[in-house]
């Protein structure tokens, strides 16, 4: 009968200690955790950019015309002083013959003052002309010399015009746009292509005026299309504006950006005329820090802690300061080492003391 009894309070002693282990247990907060990262960490400015060119002009004629001829089109390369296009020169040939002809008038003219003028002064020397005579001569010879001279300019302009009908390319490049078609009526404002030396491509952006501070020539860039983020190339920068614009109540400096190409030159690192890029101008770096997600971050009392899990499962609320912060991760200068084990808080408030158990899988 003592056996029965002694086994009876043996089995209530051992379920009312299960019962207050669950219980314990059950009361206890499930977390998860984390140990800080030993690494890198940047900052970075993100921009949006536009691929425009060092060398791109719009090619319009110099004189009024018809178009007679097109030797080019659209996404065609051509080589400086190419031929582009010709205008209708039958009226400006006309022109020049008219010109010449006049030329030859005038040239005669000039000849003929020149010996009236000389037999006028012989006759003055010897008493058989007037003084009068002479001058008057003088003058002819003058109003024909001025006529001659006046023919020969006409006629260099008019040769000029007639080269200004041949439309030529004035470097090498690529024709981005040709807007023109044969017997089109044209002036000096008629854009008739558009050229772009696409070896020279660089990006513009606009960045924030308080940010110009933290970017030189060394800054490290990494671009890449909108619409393919595989495809990234380094860039550098080229020239940092001193003019502030104001744009959308922001204030904005323009900077320049050289696109280091894939030397391969493949299609998928060619860059479009007016393409849209994403950009990335590294401002700070540092290297062997430890840092932690911004999710184990906790604002409290206005102090900046970690809810740091020690050996016998018990939490400790600890102060850190900060450094760097990027887009998901901040550096810790001091309150924590390497070995320790944060809380990941999701959500809920930890106190110093309070007792948890750990999820089966450690957060990464």
């Amino acid at each position: 009968m003592r056996n029965k009894t002694f086994i009876l309070i043996i089995i209530s002693i051992s379920i009312i200690t299960i019962w207050f282990w669950g219980y314990d247990n059950e009361s206890s907060a499930k977390i998860r955790t984390l140990h800080p990262e030993r690494g890198e960490i940047s900052t970075d400015i993100i921009l949006t950019g536009i691929t425009t060119t060092k060398k791109q002009v719009s090619v319009k004629p110099t004189i009024f015309g018809t178009i007679k001829t097109l030797n080019k089109e659209e996404d065609t390369f051509v080589q400086e002083n190419e031929v582009l296009a010709k205008l209708d020169d039958r009226e400006i040939k006309t022109k020049i013959n008219i010109a010449k002809a006049v030329l030859l008038r005038t040239k005669e003219q000039y000849s003929i003052s020149k010996r009236n003028l000389n037999v006028a002064e012989q006759q003055f020397e010897i008493g058989n002309s007037t003084k009068e005579s002479v001058e008057n001569h003088k003058s002819e010879l003058h109003i024909a010399k001025t006529n001659h001279q006046e023919a020969v300019q006409n006629v260099n302009l008019a040769y000029l015009e007639l080269e200004q009908t041949t439309i030529l390319s004035p470097f090498s490049g690529t024709i981005i746009t040709q807007k023109s078609y044969l017997n089109q009526q044209v002036t000096p404002d008629t854009e008739l292509f558009y050229i772009a030396n696409l070896d020279n491509m660089i990006i513009e952006a606009q960045v924030d005026a308080s940010d110009v501070t933290s970017i030189n020539s060394d800054s490290k860039v990494i671009i890449n299309r909108e619409t393919d983020t595989s495809t990234k190339w380094k860039g550098k920068i080229l020239q940092i504006g001193r003019i502030i614009t104001k744009s959308n109540n922001a204030n904005t400096v323009t900077i320049k950006i050289l696109p280091i190409v894939n030397p391969e030159n493949s299609k998928s690192t060619q860059l479009r005329l007016g393409e849209q890029l994403d950009i990335s101008i590294q401002t700070n770096y540092k290297s062997n820090i430890i840092k932690l997600p911004f999710n184990v971050i906790i604002n409290k009392n206005g102090k900046t802690m970690i809810a740091l899990l020690q050996d016998d499962m018990v939490v400790k609320m600890t102060e850190i300061s900060t450094g760097l912060e990027n887009l998901t991760h901040t550096e810790i200068l001091h309150g924590i080492d390497d070995n320790q084990t944060v809380i990941i808080p999701d959500g809920k408030e930890f106190h110093t003391g309070e007792k948890v158990i750990t999820s089966n899988k450690e957060s990464e």
